[in-house]
């Protein structure tokens, strides 16, 4: 993409311009249009070698700051490059991965959620196709376990060429090539923009505050809240990249009811927001409730945060066709009430069923009583509220960022359209698509789904989880393929779900006798009961339906 590197790191960010750095660079180190130090790139493994070139750089030009009255640098941070993990894996990611190069601040552990900038280093000409996917898989890990990240950077390296590739939630854009000798002056941009700006301007959120006690903190509508700890942190780069936090008013009084700040990146071509749902369900018992929303917004006159930001030079250069199917998303904060865990805090199996008919009574109110369809029920929306103890709680329905009302054609046409989360999408919205319409029904299998795997990866109430089990390698694997075509899980789901036709032989309990967990023995014939019902032929009122699976849960409890 052009412009690039001077769209995230501006002469006017720096208060000594790169130009005058690379000027100031004593011979040893620069000289004749040279890096004097730098490895030989076409050999293989020097990655070490490279991150002390790096290093010395930063290093050479963290002294021109340091001789120049007035210019301070702009961050305290001493960032280092490292090649500690070439040959072993990086601890705390999600996927098992060894980055070349990674920067991080000096004393802080080598962790995934302490890497602000990865790199990859190759040797063969002509590997960009592979450092591109590696640079990916980098940055998958930043953004599954850092809560605070807007876009991620990663430096690219193929002998000589460099670039730089920046992902954020609408998908990922690289820098031009440049060769680290012949573009000198825009490789130290890079190193100087990577090791002295601002952190926000290494795609991480300024308006989450820390205090002089470690404490953080975010405002939204005004009001400042406590970060009290994360609860949900998606782990899929290009999409919503929902991240959700118990929080905390900062001068809330004893009797002051915890909430949930959730922060979300929206398709901008989609109908209705999730506030705009959330008010028209406002009332519904088992429904969250909506305290306050806000934009995001940065810069002087503010604007909302935008991953069009970015690629705005696109436009600017003419090239406005290659952003077609590229969704423009803005950050979105909802403060919603009340506080809750996830439906893997159950305390028993009769919690678990409890808080799974609450939700079903709150989506039959959504439907029948406010016309929305939830349309993407998983095991991430299903809640239990965190009342104390002494009593089965309540659950909770939330997230209705991909809701619809019902009566109104289905956005299909937004940039990022889909309805479910993969696991847990009913078979015929997975075999057929919008040949279909998302019905009620489909988020009644969805909620069966979500016993189902409860029932599958557990052990126990409160979070015990299957020792020496691997959900991906079960049956319910295939349900979770990504490389898989959509119609082919739903053409597999079929084959198990659904009730047996022709004298054809009915698969269902020797998935289940197969799958479940002996703790769950007792609910098999819930289950079965729930299938038959939910997979069974359609009621002529379709309220039916849900009155039935109800019943069935209650009878349970």
């Amino acid at each position: 993409m052009p412009d690039l590197l001077l769209t995230l790191f501006p002469d006017e960010a720096f208060p000594i311009r790169p130009a005058i750095l690379l000027e100031a660079m004593p011979e040893n180190i620069y000289h004749g249009g040279r890096w004097k130090n730098c490895p030989d790139l076409s050999k293989q493994s020097m990655e070490s070698q490279t991150a002390r070139f790096f290093n010395e750089i930063v290093h050479y030009a963290r002294l021109v700051y340091k001789r120049t009255p007035g210019k301070d640098l702009p961050t305290n941070e001493e960032r280092r490059w490292s090649a500690k993990y070439i040959d072993r894996i990086m601890p705390g990611g999600t996927t098992s991965r060894k980055p070349d190069l990674f920067l991080k601040v000096r004393n802080d552990k080598s962790l995934w959620k302490s890497v602000l900038v990865g790199g990859q280093l190759k040797s063969e000409e002509h590997a960009f196709a592979a450092t591109e996917r590696q640079l990916q898989d980098d940055a998958y890990n930043c953004f599954a376990t850092q809560d605070d990240l807007m876009w991620h950077i990663e430096v690219g390296l193929v002998c000589e060429e460099f670039w730089l590739s920046v992902f954020d939630r609408s998908g990922c854009v690289h820098s031009a090539r440049g060769n680290i000798h012949e573009d000198a002056l825009s490789f130290l941009r890079i190193l100087a923009g990577l090791a002295f700006l601002e952190r926000s301007r290494l795609g991480y959120d300024s308006s989450i505050k820390t205090l002089p006690d470690g404490r953080r903190t975010m405002e939204v509508d005004g009001v400042v809240y406590e970060i009290i700890g994360m609860l949900f942190l998606s782990d899929v780069m290009r999409g919503r990249g929902t991240v959700c936090w118990h929080c905390r008013a900062l001068d809330a009084g004893p009797e002051d009811e915890d909430v949930v700040i959730k922060s979300l990146w929206a398709d901008q071509s989609r109908a209705h927001t999730e506030a705009e749902f959330l008010r028209a369900a406002e009332g519904v018992e088992g429904i969250s409730t909506l305290v306050a929303e806000e934009i995001v917004t940065e810069g002087d006159p503010p604007r909302a945060r935008s991953t069009a930001t970015i690629r705005r030079a696109l436009r600017n250069h003419g090239r406005e066709a290659e952003l077609v199917g590229i969704e423009e998303r803005h950050q979105y904060r909802l403060v919603l009430k009340p506080y809750a865990l996830h439906i893997e805090n159950f305390s028993s199996k009769k919690e678990l069923l409890s808080v799974l008919k609450d939700a079903i009574k709150a989506h039959e109110q959504l439907v029948y009583d406010r016309r929305i369809l939830h349309s993407d029920i998983s095991d991430n929306n299903v809640m239990i509220r965190a009342d104390p103890p002494g009593g089965l709680r309540k659950g909770l329905l939330i997230d209705l960022d991909y809701a619809a009302f019902i009566g109104e054609q289905r956005d299909t046409t937004s940039t990022a359209h889909r309805t479910g989360t993969l696991p847990f999408m009913a078979w015929e919205i997975l075999k057929y698509g919008d040949k279909i319409a998302h019905e009620p029904r489909h988020d009644l299998e969805s909620f069966l789904y979500v016993l189902i795997v409860v029932c599958v990866c557990h052990s126990g109430p409160n979070r015990q989880y299957r020792q020496d089990f691997d959900l991906r390698k079960s049956r319910i694997g295939r349900w979770m393929e990504l490389d898989e075509y959509m119609s082919d899980i739903g053409s597999a789901k079929e084959a198990v779900m659904c009730l047996p036709k022709d004298g054809l032989p009915d698969e269902f309990q020797a998935f289940i006798d197969e799958l479940f967990d002996p703790y769950f023995e007792d609910l098999k014939p819930c289950v079965h009961e729930l299938r038959e019902v939910i997979l069974g032929p359609a009621p002529s009122n379709p309220r039916a339906m849900h009155r039935e699976v109800l019943g069935i849960l209650q009878r349970y409890i």
